[in-house]
């Protein structure tokens, strides 16, 4: 082989290498507490509200929902998502307090999207956080 085959080669392997560490990397699972926002006090924030964005309702948690809710946010793992997904029936939580504050974008279909992290989604690992952290959202719905 000629040198500039073996330059070829080598350069494609490291260009390969590169994007798939970078693949792995995005769509590793991650602790939404201790490694997304990690720059958080979860202990002195609070869930504020909801926002149905399908219905234009904004309903206020009272304090046992906020700490039922700020729970399951304690324990949520995330993955990564590459392309943008088509959601539905879009919830939005206002995080905040004095340890800093966030908005909370999670769909019926487990997809999670953070203010403080531009454009990336995420997809719930846990189906049952999901449903204990949806069940709270939609109880206030009934009230």
């Amino acid at each position: 082989m000629s040198k500039i085959k073996v330059c070829l080669s080598v350069l494609l392997i490291v260009v390969l290498a590169l994007i798939g560490t970078y693949y792995a990397n995005a769509l590793k699972t991650k602790s939404l507490a201790n490694d997304i926002l990690s720059e958080v006090n979860f202990d002195k924030v609070k869930a504020s509200f909801v926002i149905d964005s399908t219905r234009n309702k904004i309903l206020d948690f009272d304090k046992n929902e906020s700490d039922e809710i700020m729970g399951i946010l304690k324990k949520v793992e995330l993955k990564g998502v590459l392309n943008t997904p088509k959601t539905k029936d879009e919830y939005i939580i206002q995080v905040g307090g004095t340890g800093s504050a966030f908005l909370f974008n999670v769909s019926d279909d487990g997809f999670v999207k953070i203010d403080k992290k531009s454009d990336k989604y995420y997809k719930f690992v846990d189906k049952k956080l999901l449903g204990d952290l949806l069940n709270i959202i939609k109880k206030k719905h009934q009230k």
